[in-house]
Order: structure tokens, then C-alpha cells, then sequence
């Protein structure tokens, strides 16, 4: 199982969508970079992954579990940030 999957990740900002079906799997031991240029989305995703961003669709599994409906905090308390 992964530790992190993210699957068809869509968000953004109000109408404007700045991700656009991003997906990849984190598996343990495993090091993943992300990298473009300004404006590509890297704090985006970041924002997105941790939920901070405002309008997020797509899947998101910690481990199995469905990571949308939690809040930050909720998020932060299964390690993830």
C-alpha cells in the first residue's frame, strides 16, 4: 500500500484550476522531487496535498484512507506535511 497516492488531482483558486489531473504514488524509502518553473504549480500541489488549498477535487489516499474530507490539522496528525 502506498503511503501517499494522488490520483486525477484537479484545484486551484476560486474558477481558475492551477492543477490539472496531477497524479503519483509515494512508497515508502521512496524520494520523489517535484520541479518546474515559477507559476508551474510546485505550491500548488503542496498547498493542496497538506489542505490548504480552497477547491480541490480528484483522489487523495494516506495510506489507504480517503485524505479529502480531512482539514489540515487532521491531515498533519497522520504525518502528513
Amino acid at each position: 500500500m502506498s503511503l501517499l497516492a494522488i490520483i486525477d488531482l484537479r484545484g486551484g483558486y476560486g474558477d481558475v484550476d492551477i492543477l490539472n489531473g496531477i497524479s503519483l504514488t509515494l512508497e515508502a524509502g521512496g524520494i520523489v522531487t517535484v520541479a518546474g518553473t515559477n507559476g508551474a504549480g510546485k505550491s500548488t500541489l503542496a498547498k493542496a496535498i497538506v489542505g490548504l488549498l480552497p477547491v480541490v477535487r480528484g483522489t487523495m489516499l494516506s495510506e489507504g484512507a480517503d485524505l479529502l474530507p480531512f482539514a489540515t490539522e487532521a491531515r498533519m496528525a497522520r504525518g502528513i506535511g
